[in-house]
């Protein structure tokens, strides 16, 4: 789910229900679904194979997924078998960041593409320059520029036949009407190191990481790289808040419905929260130290303080 979310900004998971004799039916029917039959599992669908069909007022009506998948909207491959229809109760689609009245949602790393692709270009150039000046062609010049000194086409082909058959290490003779020249040595390459750094550090914000994070150690201070630690633990937060609240809401809620555990009649008991743990520990840390000393002082009670830490209250036995 958190592959498809961060690299597609879609996840499209299908319910696969069980369809048995021996596989007793659901008990109270859902308010959220009227199928009869139980989920048996859940499969992730992947996002370029997945497309919604919509009626003439923009409802989704169905699911399709083709194993060839899509492009431009239409289905690759035009073989019956190789498409799928999901009814849409059956399909969760969590979308990161869509539209406003738009079908899909946008992953955050598609502006980042072309500057990737970018940065890939540069440094294919610098691989060429490299090469360039790493193995120089040799130049050689047979005559003179004066009457009766000109260089024969003979000449010149025979002394091509000469340096192709010589080995790298060769040492040649001429005569005053022959010269040679090792072209590219004495030149002044262009300095792209400006030029990598730029498009690079394009990239690295655009991801929302650091150069220490990508293991650069040399490229910023120590202040700078904990304000994009921040940064990307947010933005890995905001992940993490849709996944939960997607699985919560779509997948507990209605697993418990089938079991006769209805939030609906009870929503105080029959709630189960997916929930991630705070991965930016040395903000756990001062949010609790923080929320102890409020309660050393009288600010709140003992449960508000636990509740604050994510410890459940303390229950007289």
């Amino acid at each position: 789910i958190s592959k498809d979310l961060v690299l597609y900004g879609n996840v499209f998971i299908v319910k696969q229900r069980a369809e048995y004799q021996n596989i007793p039916k659901r008990i109270p029917l859902s308010p959220i679904n009227d199928e009869k039959n139980p989920i048996a599992g859940y499969f992730i669908a992947h996002p370029a194979t997945v497309a919604p069909i919509k009626d003439e007022r923009g409802k989704i009506v169905s699911y399709l997924q083709s194993r060839h998948g899509y492009q431009f909207g239409r289905v690759l491959g035009s073989a019956k078998e190789n498409v799928a229809h999901f009814n849409p109760k059956d399909v969760i689609h969590i979308k990161a960041d869509p539209e406003d009245g738009f079908t899909w949602g946008n992953s955050h790393l598609i502006p980042v593409m072309e500057d990737i692709k970018l940065l890939r270009e540069v440094e294919e150039n610098v691989a060429r320059l490299i090469y360039r000046f790493t193995y120089p062609f040799t130049q050689i010049k047979v005559g003179l520029p004066e009457e009766g000194l000109f260089a024969s086409e003979e000449e010149v082909l025979d002394m091509k036949n000469k340096f192709d058959q010589a080995p790298p290490d060769a040492t040649w003779f001429t005569n005053e009407r022959t010269d040679m020249k090792v072209i590219g040595v004495q030149g002044e390459a262009l300095d792209v190191e400006p030029y990598m750094k730029y498009f690079r550090e394009r990239v690295f914000s655009g991801l929302g990481v650091s150069g220490v994070q990508m293991g650069l150690g040399d490229t910023v201070n120590r202040s700078t790289s904990d304000t994009m630690t921040t940064e990307m633990h947010d933005q890995v937060k905001a992940y993490q808040r849709l996944v939960e609240t997607y699985i919560t809401h779509f997948i507990f809620r209605e697993l418990l419905e089938e079991g006769g555990y209805s939030f609906y009649t009870d929503p105080v008991n029959n709630i189960v929260y997916l929930s991630f743990d705070e991965i930016e520990t040395d903000l756990l840390v001062k949010l609790q130290n923080h929320a102890i000393y409020k309660y050393e002082h009288d600010a709140i009670d003992e449960d508000e303080m636990r509740q604050a830490i994510g410890l459940d209250p303390i229950k007289e036995s």
